[in-house]
């Protein structure tokens, strides 16, 4: 039969730390996924969507449902360190669940 995939949307944030200026705008509009750094006083996406963070750049992964305050966050900021993209991903869970399906039957 035919088989369908089930995707999901999800934010992929990227801030360019080395042209981040550290003015804090980015944190105030949208805390839940920006914070600045304390060693470097630098933005980043805070420790629970963040997928890589070092001197030069902070990458995240945030629900879908973020998207309007993080859009906003990446719009303040002075500098346009901030990218978001929106990707579709192929739901983990689904994709195992199915495996594991065929594998039993």
């Amino acid at each position: 039969g035919s088989h369908r995939e089930i995707f999901y949307k999800e934010i992929r944030v990227i801030i360019d730390r080395r042209k981040c200026l550290g003015c804090g705008a980015a944190p105030a509009k949208c805390s839940k996924v920006f914070v600045l750094d304390h060693d470097t006083t630098k933005n980043r996406v805070v420790k629970e969507y963040s997928v890589r963070t070092d001197n030069e750049v902070s990458i995240g992964e945030a629900p879908i449902e973020l998207l309007k305050y993080i859009r906003s966050a990446a719009n303040v900021c002075p500098v346009s360190a901030i990218k978001v993209e929106i990707h579709e991903v192929l739901d983990r869970m689904l994709s195992a669940f199915s495996r594991l399906v065929v594998t039993l039957y």
